[in-house]
C-alpha cells in the first residue's frame, strides 16, 4: 500500500474530481474497498460521491470541505488555510 496522503497533497492535485486512487492514501484504506462502500452505502463515506455506472469519483472541492470540517471538529483551535 502507498504512503499515506495528506489534506494537503490532496489539495495539490490538479483534477477537478478525485478517483478513489487518489483518496485512498488519504484513509489509509484500499481503492476496492472505497468503491465497494460507494456503491453500497455513499452516504456511509460522508464525503460527496459521484458514482457513474462503475466509476466512483468525488469532487475536490467537497471533499476537501469535508476534511477540513472534520479536522476542525476535532481541533477547533487549528487555523486551515
Amino acid at each position: 500500500m502507498r504512503k499515506r496522503t495528506t489534506l494537503e497533497e490532496i489539495k495539490r492535485i490538479d483534477k477537478e474530481m478525485l478517483s478513489c486512487e487518489d483518496v485512498a492514501p488519504y484513509f489509509g484504506c484500499d481503492p476496492q474497498d472505497i468503491r465497494v462502500q460507494a456503491k453500497t452505502d455513499p452516504s456511509a463515506l460522508g464525503v460527496p460521491t459521484v458514482i457513474i455506472g462503475s466509476r466512483v469519483k468525488f469532487p475536490k472541492d467537497g471533499f476537501v470541505n469535508y476534511c477540513e470540517a472534520a479536522l476542525f471538529l476535532k481541533d477547533p483551535r487549528r487555523t486551515y488555510a
